[in-house]
């Protein structure tokens, strides 16, 4: 989290986004079919809420590793300094 580096493996994801939207289309096409315009209106606020939470959750979450990057700013420029210094050769 300090280095900044994801550690996610985005192959792993694929497959639930695959089905994530195939399942999304499928809810539409049974939402324009079958139910009427107030049950529309409640499957569409239901969907915009969490939606909204999804990103603020990616939000905080980013927020969060801003924080601590910054609280620990000086501790890893100083650690990456002194890994970047060579020591001198003994002879």
């Amino acid at each position: 989290m300090l280095s900044g580096q994801n550690r996610r493996d985005n192959t792993k994801l694929e497959p639930f986004i695959k089905l994530a939207c195939s399942l999304g289309v499928l809810s539409g096409i049974i939402e324009m079919r079958f139910l009427s315009v107030d049950g529309k209106n409640l499957v569409g606020i239901v969907s915009f809420g969490i939606v909204f939470y999804l990103f603020q959750r990616c939000a905080i979450n980013e927020f969060h590793k801003e924080i601590i990057r910054r609280r620990h700013n000086i501790n890893i420029n100083n650690l990456l300094k002194q890994q970047s210094v060579k020591p001198a050769r003994k002879r």
